[in-house]
């Protein structure tokens, strides 16, 4: 750039040409030194700049928060950054996800949540956040096969055998309240099956238990983990899962027990804002992919009855969509409505 400015400037006198070099040549160096005071492309997207916060739909002490909190200083490490754990319940899980919803979109606020994200796409007439305009997917933590079971006093062994018992005797099944997963599960087996049972909500999964044992539910849905002692116990018997667990392997899938079409996913993932870069989303993506290597959390994971999560970006996107996609027809079916 000097050089063409000397050839440039060839008929001035030597004396302005000398002026004009020096001019520039500050000009150049005070140039220089405000762009090495400024920061770099690569410092400005580096990630995170600043502490994390992994929010939770639910309160402290349940299995997700415990999750969190096992991974959250393995993330710290990682990016030698504090993380925290910020548990955010309230209205299924909207309350937490509208946070995160609105948040800033540098991948500093993250939402670890469950597949009510998905269901409440279906169950809610309105929603203050938008799913698609809002959010963008991460990584899949987790999945949890769902198992339907029956009181053992029915002496029903499997699910073609409780389709017959209802039909000639009162059964009912309980939920943890409307919208939850036992009460879509039993609606879809319901509607693959034509089987007649009535839907008695309860505020939580100890009344259900409760109601169980006093006769007033025959039946129910859990997760393998949650099943496990009480089905070791002899008190339910697991009729069928949604895919097989290591927790119950004597139980058959869905599938194996004669229903291919019959469905009960569950599953955790990390979302963030939908404006956060994709470098953060693919820092994130990474940076869960390979705690969820690690063997103290595959072992938690396991033991709970857990499939351990991991992938892309898009493969949690999939599973959010083909949530949305397997609960719309039997929520508009059952007619089932949150406000």
């Amino acid at each position: 750039m000097e050089n063409q400015f000397i050839a440039a400037s060839g008929k001035l006198s030597s004396n302005l040409g000398a002026t004009r070099r020096a001019g520039l040549i500050g000009a150049m160096a005070l140039a220089l030194s405000v762009a090495a005071s400024l920061p770099s492309p690569a410092l400005a997207q580096s990630f995170p700049s600043g502490s994390v916060s992994i929010v939770i739909p639910f309160a402290a002490g349940g299995t997700t928060d415990v999750l969190a909190r096992k991974m959250a200083p393995m993330l710290q490490k990682k990016w030698g950054q504090p993380v925290i754990v910020e548990n955010r319940p309230g209205a299924g899980s909207v309350v937490a996800t509208q946070h995160v919803a609105k948040a800033s979109p540098n991948g500093q606020t993250i939402l670890l949540t469950d597949f009510s994200l998905s269901t409440n796409q279906v169950l809610m007439k309105t929603l203050p956040y938008d799913l698609d305009k809002d959010l963008r997917p991460v990584v899949s933590v987790a999945e949890w096969p769902l198992a339907i079971t029956v009181d053992a006093k029915l002496g029903i062994k499997t699910l073609p055998e409780l389709v017959e018992y209802s039909k000639k005797h009162r059964v009912n099944y309980g939920s943890f309240g409307i919208g939850t997963a036992p009460n879509l599960v039993m609606e879809l087996f319901k509607s693959q099956t034509g089987m007649t049972i009535e839907h008695i909500p309860y505020k939580g999964v100890a009344p259900v238990f409760l109601a169980l044992a006093a006769g007033e539910i025959q039946v129910t849905v859990m997760g393998a983990g949650a099943a496990r002692t009480r089905v070791q116990n002899g008190d339910l018997i697991a009729l069928g899962l949604d895919s097989k667990s290591d927790l119950l392997p004597n139980v058959p899938t869905f599938a194996q027990a004669g229903y291919p079409n019959m469905r009960a996913p569950a599953w955790w993932g990390i979302v963030a804002p939908r404006g956060t870069p994709d470098a953060t989303v693919a820092a994130l993506n990474q940076a869960f992919n390979e705690v969820l290597t690690d063997p103290g959390i595959k072992e938690f994971l396991v033991s709970q009855g857990y499939a351990v999560g991991g992938g892309s970006s898009v493969d949690m996107g999939r599973l959010i969509q083909e949530s949305i996609a397997l609960w719309g027809p039997v929520v508009k079916k059952a007619n089932i409505v949150l406000e």
